[in-house]
């Protein structure tokens, strides 16, 4: 009621206002006064000859009349002009007929309130009726949903032999939390393939959700299996090491996630993840805690020189940093391969390998063409900032050996870079602190506050758990910009986070105007959320903020059974069938309806490569954004028979609301042949990439050939 009366008086203002401009002119009137409406007619008529005087001009120069006719009609103008002057101007005054003011005053309230009548909703006024159109949307979108996957449960029961059809339902029936019906798909899809380790692996995940979360009995010995089958198995390692745990079987369950390690790339938050989960394990059973190594086989290499151009000599100093940094030239903008120097550094003879990496399968093995770009910061900010000098390298690749360039050139004030050689011109890279000399990171941006734990879930809850507090940003990458580790025993806890606490460079409180602070309790001890945790987030905050309250007063959702650590989770190698990825109801490959933008082509395999994929293989094409996070866009799932393949993804197709095609101006698409049927790249999987492209494109066309390098 409240809400109809205010809209009532701001309506009504909103007419008076309206009225105030309309009625004086027609009553006759001024804001000074009342006025007379005089009308000169010579005035008038003079105006007229002088518009016809010059369309006579136009006509002759435009050749349309002769000289002749040109002069007889200006002869004849110039006869009128001198009749009107003769004759004595008139003044008029026009009547003022205040009728139309009174027509008007009564017909435009008449009019918007008639308008708003037959277009309006005075429901939407109604808080309460609002929130029941969109939850019947919610609940019209879940039935959509539940809709394809029935039409898909149907389909299979006619066509029991597609192996393919029964993983997509039981992972989109893991998506909708249908655990026991996921785990009947699953032991169907095992029936067709009984070797398949990693459809084990998923089957041993979603009937230990069915059982509670329970990874004892059935799921165990599936386990085992499959690390029989394919002792390489990441998901199989980190879940066999989280049974070994929870039965205070350390020994073992560093084993497993030690082997890993030695399969991940050193520098990828899975290493250092498990990393974290060895130690605590060796805590437990009394051994010496000791750093995990970073080196790493070098991989794929590139080589050269970087020189500073002798004309920009007098603005750097010694103690200036320098990132020297590969980047692709057609694809994602993050760093292939990053270096850190000092100016007293050059010139730099620099060597870059794929150990640099920042993230699995994205390194100098895995583009045909790179950039190497070179930048010296002031700040030591391995994000671009206005005054920065840089250069880059003409487009190589990885073996060579001679790659020189010259740092010439300023960015500009907007942050951008000046043009590039190359025409996906590197931007500012994001470094990483494992590719980079250690830098001691200022204290800095700081905000302080309080969080406590919902009375509701005490129960849920024991001392010994882990608390870990952090801040995100609220748009931007979802990578923490400061953490702290605690007890649960240290609720309720008052914190103060700052830019010491940084996970990479350049990505702390004060590199972004707004952040929520976040608190998740983990009985892992991970700090990659897992099913079961509890957690609570703050609203939108800044830096400096000292009074940030909030509670952890809910519950992290998915299907990571037993809460097996977080190191197979994002960014990783081989997530739980439960994570974002998987868990995503790729059955439907149809657009729903309203799927938005589209985008299509086709997709082809490297002959070179055909010998390294069978057709049972699965393929995942997805569209990830050129700037901007790098989860999919859109996905679609396919299998190696299907090659070539003409594919069409849209808006339907996302993993995450306002994270769709739509959502970014160009994004790339991607084609992945995965052999363990797992959406993270992996060792030995076959890649290829379009070049950046955007919404309604009908024709992107590329092919799959490139191996990801272990």
């Amino acid at each position: 009621m409240t809400g109809m009366i205010g809209f009532l008086v701001v309506a009504a203002l909103m007419v008076v206002g309206a009225l105030l401009f309309i009625l004086p002119p027609l009553m006759g009137w001024t804001w000074f006064g009342k006025r007379q409406v005089f009308v000169d007619r010579s005035e008038m008529n003079r105006s007229v000859y002088r518009d016809q005087l010059r369309e006579l001009d136009n006509e002759l120069a435009a050749g349309r009349i002769s000289d002749v006719e040109y002069q007889n009609n200006r002869s004849e103008l110039e006869r009128r002009v001198l009749e009107d002057e003769v004759v004595k101007p008139t003044q008029t005054f026009a009547p003022l007929n205040r009728w139309p003011a009174l027509v008007a005053a009564l017909f435009v309230p008449l009019l918007a309130g008639g308008i708003y009548y037959a277009i309006g909703s005075v429901d939407g006024l109604d808080p309460s009726k609002t929130a029941a159109v969109v939850e019947e949307s919610h609940s019209a979108e879940t039935a959509q949903i539940e809709g394809m996957v029935a039409k898909l449960a149907q389909r299979l029961e006619e066509q029991p032999n597609d192996v393919n059809g029964w993983v997509m339902l039981a992972r989109s029936y893991g998506y909708m939390e249908r655990f026991k019906e996921s785990s009947v798909a699953y032991e169907r899809a095992l029936a067709l393939m009984p070797k398949d380790a990693q459809l084990m692996v998923d089957y041993a995940d979603t009937l230990a959700m069915a059982n509670g979360r329970n990874l004892s009995g059935e799921p165990e010995k599936l386990i085992l299996k499959a690390l029989k089958l394919d002792p390489k198995n990441l998901k199989a390692l980190a879940m066999a090491g989280t049974i070994a745990f929870d039965k205070q079987d350390y020994k073992t369950a560093i084993a497993r996630w030690q082997k890993i390690i030695e399969i991940v790339p050193p520098e990828s938050e899975i290493a250092q993840s498990l990393s974290n989960s060895i130690d605590e394990a060796k805590r437990l059973s009394g051994q010496p805690v000791t750093p995990p190594s970073m080196a790493a086989a070098g991989g794929s290499t590139v080589s050269g020189q970087v020189v500073l151009d002798p004309s920009l000599k007098g603005k750097v100093s010694d103690n200036d940093t320098v990132f020297v940094f590969a980047r692709a030239v057609d694809g994602p903008r993050m760093p292939l391969a990053i270096l850190r120097k000092t100016v007293k550094d050059l010139p730099i003879n620099f060597t870059l390998d794929d150990s640099m990496a920042m993230a699995p399968g994205m390194n100098l093995s895995s583009v045909p063409k790179f950039v190497v770009g070179a930048r010296i910061s002031k700040s030591g900010n391995p994000m671009a900032q206005p005054g920065d000098i840089q250069g880059f390298s003409q487009p190589t690749k990885a073996g060579a050996k001679e790659v020189n360039l010259v740092i010439n050139e300023k960015v500009d004030v907007s942050g951008a870079a000046s043009p590039e050689p190359t025409t996906s011109a590197p931007a500012a890279p994001m470094a990483s602190q494992a590719a980079a000399a250690p830098v001691a990171v200022k204290e800095g941006g700081k905000v302080s506050g309080k969080v406590v734990l919902d009375a509701a879930l005490k129960g849920k809850v024991s001392d010994n758990d882990t608390l870990f507090v952090f801040a995100r940003a609220v748009d931007g990458p979802r990578m923490p910009l400061a953490i702290l580790r605690k007890s649960v025993k240290d609720l309720p806890l008052t914190f103060t986070l700052d830019d010491s606490m940084v996970m990479a460079q350049g990505m702390n409180l004060s590199s972004v105007p707004k952040f929520i602070i976040g608190a998740r309790i983990s009985k892992s001890g991970e700090a990659m959320p897992q099913p079961g945790d509890l957690q609570g987030f703050s609203k939108p905050t800044k830096v400096g903020e000292k009074n940030v309250e909030f509670s952890i007063n809910g519950a992290v959702e998915g299907s990571a059974a037993g809460g097996a650590p977080s190191a197979v989770g994002k960014q990783g190698v081989a997530p739980s069938a439960s994570s974002s990825v998987s868990q995503t109801p790729l059955a439907p490959t149809q657009p729903a309806a309203g799927g938005g933008g589209k985008v299509s082509g086709k997709i082809k395999l490297s002959p070179a490569l055909k010998a390294k994929a069978s057709d049972n293989d699965t393929i995942f094409i997805f569209a990830r954004a050129v700037d901007g996070p790098r989860m999919p866009l859109a996905i679609l799932r396919k299998s190696v028979k299907d090659l070539p393949i003409s594919f069409t993804l849209d808006d339907s197709m996302a993993m995450e609301q306002g994270l769709n095609l739509s959502s970014f101006p160009k994004f790339i698409i991607g084609a992945r042949i995965s052999k363990s049927g797992d959406a993270i790249a992996k060792p030995g999987d076959l890649q290829g990439f379009s070049k950046p492209t955007k919404l309604g494109e009908k024709s992107v066309d590329f092919m799959i050939d490139t191996e990801i390098n272990k």
